[in-house]
């Protein structure tokens, strides 16, 4: 089928997956021949067409009012809609992100209700975990649009909403910063748009030569792989964070209890997660060495000491910021 959709559109206008088949077609005269080629070649080898799940879309310029079809309608009995979700991706005419990540955000609201029970009373480990089990497979859906949408205020709702799904799993406020967030939540929407990209390119290249000699996949450098900031971090740290982001009790005008200006306005000194994760890491990695120098294999650490140890880390700055809040005054 798809070597007689070819007589009539460019190969790498047909997309074909299963018995899923989608064709990108430029005039109506065309999509009336493809429709034909379809219908026939499913007659011929016994397959049905179930016309109410397909459907014809036609795509514009955003600017562009003026259509040739009308939604609500059908053509050669298939309808003409605004809306089509293929193979996970929710398109529409203006093949923008809207009608997608629409979608995202109503089932992310469905599943962050059903969690929330668990999210409540665990930890900030698993509670970002959760999050990449559930939520990031729904992103990953739209990162195809993320990557070639032009307006760059589409882009930052993409990345605005990608950020709010973390927070509600996480619970961490409003204001808490967007370059810490993104931290946190280690998964950059540009970055892996881009990967996505090359991964498609390359695939499609070997496609197109699949009778010749197929080049091995370029090996591309391996980004450094960075600790996961939340890591052994108990709910506690999410407390701690969103301690931080309280008014100053003290002073006149509007400030944030953050670090630095605890450190110059009232000279009490806090760490920030950065400095806290560094403690871990060099914790874990002194109890390595030690384990190795008395046994002959190494050994783990049980997960319920280096959790004892991060509390016994955190828990004195959390105190301290605790009195100052409460208190009002300088310590």
């Amino acid at each position: 089928m798809l070597w007689l959709l070819n007589q009539h559109i460019p190969l790498q206008d047909i997309f074909a997956y299963a018995d899923d088949v989608l064709v990108l077609c430029d005039d109506l005269e065309t999509l009336h021949k493809c429709i034909k080629v379809i219908e026939d070649w499913s007659e011929e080898n016994n397959m049905k067409i179930n016309k109410t799940k397909s459907a014809i879309m036609e795509f514009s310029h955003r600017r562009l009012r003026k259509k040739t079809l009308v939604v609500g309608e059908k053509l050669l009995d298939y309808p003409i809609v605004d809306q089509y979700k293929y193979l996970g991706t929710w398109l529409n005419p203006k093949l923008n992100c809207d009608t997608h990540l629409k979608q995202i955000i109503t089932k992310t609201n469905i599943i962050r209700k059903k969690l929330s029970p668990i999210l409540y009373s665990t930890s900030l480990e698993m509670r970002k975990n959760l999050w990449q089990v559930f939520i990031i497979p729904l992103y990953e859906f739209i990162l195809p649009l993320y990557h070639y949408e032009p307006a760059q205020t589409k882009k930052d709702k993409m990345e605005l909403s990608l950020r709010n799904s973390f927070k509600s799993f996480t619970g961490f406020k409003k204001g808490v910063s967007t370059n810490l967030i993104n931290d946190l939540m280690g998964y950059n929407m540009n970055q892996r748009s881009t990967s996505l990209l090359e991964i498609s390119e390359l695939k499609w290249y070997q496609r197109e030569n699949r009778n010749s000699t197929i080049q091995p996949l370029i090996e591309r450098p391996k980004a450094e792989k960075k600790f996961n900031l939340c890591k052994f971090q108990s709910k506690i740290m999410v407390k701690y964070i969103n301690m931080q982001t309280s008014l100053c009790p003290n002073c006149k005008e509007i400030h944030r209890c953050s670090k630095d200006h605890l450190k110059n306005a009232h000279s009490i000194e806090i760490k920030d997660i950065y400095e806290f994760s560094e403690s871990i890491q060099e914790f874990l990695k002194m109890n390595k060495i030690n384990k190795k120098q008395k046994q002959n294999k190494p050994a783990k650490l049980k997960r319920n000491e280096i959790l004892n140890y991060v509390n016994n880390l955190i828990q004195p700055d959390v105190e301290t910021l605790q009195v100052f809040l409460n208190s009002g005054s300088k310590i």
